[in-house]
């Protein structure tokens, strides 16, 4: 009936600019990232509880649009295990762990709202290659903390 996941991770610019494009820096990152998801059915219907944890490596493109704002395009191959338990009526409870590979296309907006802190806006395509292939689309808000002293452009 719901899910909500947390996330935590860490962002490496190892250049000061990757290209130019149409005279505007572009940047690249890599990455690691951790998230865990919860998730639970609908009590109507039985008992069920999903604990899924994924690890990611992405990969991001970042071009400035305006001084405070970024946008960015990326691909990030993840690695997702699955705990599932549920309880069918007049049954004994069930556990199930699965786990698969699967790739992230990532677009979203990036905007300075501090001068360490950026609020990010992205939209995952995901693909889990689960028997059948699993593809959803996961919207997301963020706060980034900026260990960094240098700026976008600079």
């Amino acid at each position: 009936s719901g899910t909500g996941s947390l996330s935590v991770g860490f962002e490496f610019i190892p250049m000061e600019k990757l290209f130019s494009f149409r005279g505007v820096a572009c940047f690249m990152s890599v990455g690691l990232m951790l998230n865990y998801r919860y998730g639970m059915g609908s009590p109507a219907q039985y008992k069920a509880n999903l604990h899924s944890g994924t690890v990611e490596l992405p990969v991001i493109v970042y071009r400035q649009w305006h001084p405070r704002s970024t946008y960015f395009v990326g691909i990030i191959p993840v690695y997702t295990m699955d705990f599932m338990s549920y309880t069918p009526r007049n049954a004994d409870k069930v556990t199930e762990v699965d786990s698969t590979m699967g790739v992230k296309l990532r677009t979203g907006i990036r905007f300075r709202a501090a001068p360490k802190i950026d609020l990010s806006f992205t939209t995952d395509v995901v693909m889990r290659f689960y028997e059948p292939l699993q593809v959803s689309l996961e919207p997301s808000v963020g706060i980034v903390y900026n260990l960094s002293k240098r700026e976008w452009g600079k």
